[in-house]
């Protein structure tokens, strides 16, 4: 285990080396700011609604996927005792942070970041819940997909939507988004834990963290849909 993660940290810093020169030093001089997708809200009720929103439903995202993040390999291993399998999905699920940040970061600007964020919730969902009705190989190798795909993307619309509600003030809404991801993080082994421990079995956490982000989803489903309506009218 020393062995493993000594070198995963070597490999990391061999990719951070390779990387290292696309990121300038910050001395360059700024050009004119790109114009933005959406006008930026301000300090309107809408906005400070929405920025509460996008506060309180981030941390259900931090809630939601980090039981199975946290607990994979024991989880598989409950339900498979005997497959060599149960280790190799904790790699499926960060190799599949791959594609979702490709494809998230592609995803055009004047896409609206809380319909982005309900899709990304629902997908993390229904990974999550796979690894409850279908606990075999296949249904294990689905769900990390699902579960590791919208990860970053998820990050990267939190805060596009963080600057389209506050523009360049945006760090500070960002920082309490961030707090609140981090709590739900805490709070997820916390809860699954004892009561895996105490039923022997992760079903009940996972199907709570599940029921977390499809709520998360469609909360900003009505988020979004609400702010349609009041700008429309």
């Amino acid at each position: 285990s020393d062995a493993g993660w000594i070198g995963f940290g070597i490999v990391a810093l061999v990719l951070i080396a390779v990387i290292w020169r696309v990121f300038d030093d910050g001395a360059a001089p700024l050009g004119a700011a790109a114009p933005a997708a959406a006008p930026v809200m301000g300090d309107s009720a809408l906005a400070r609604r929405d920025a509460a929103w996008l506060v309180s439903l981030y941390g259900l995202a931090g809630f939601g996927y980090i039981i199975t993040a946290t607990f994979l390999p024991v989880i598989a291993r409950q339900a498979m005792p005997d497959s060599p399998w149960p280790d190799f999905f904790w790699p499926l699920f960060g190799a599949a942070i791959i594609p979702g940040a490709l494809i998230g970061a592609r995803a055009p600007t004047h896409w609206d970041n809380r319909l982005l964020l309900a899709i990304a919730y629902l997908l993390q969902a229904a990974g999550v819940v796979l690894s409850v009705v279908w606990p075999t190989i296949p249904g294990f190798g689905l769900g990390s997909l699902l579960l590791g795909m919208p990860f970053t993307a998820i990050t990267l619309f939190a805060v596009r939507e963080a600057r389209r509600l506050r523009g360049n003030a945006a760090a500070g809404l960002i920082g309490f988004a961030t707090a609140s991801y981090g709590v739900g993080q805490i709070l997820g082994p916390l809860f699954a834990a004892p009561l895996a421990q105490r039923t022997g079995s992760f079903a009940v956490p996972l199907l709570v963290a599940a029921a977390a982000l499809a709520l998360g989803s469609v909360l900003f489903a009505l988020v979004w849909a609400r702010s349609r309506r009041v700008l429309a009218s």
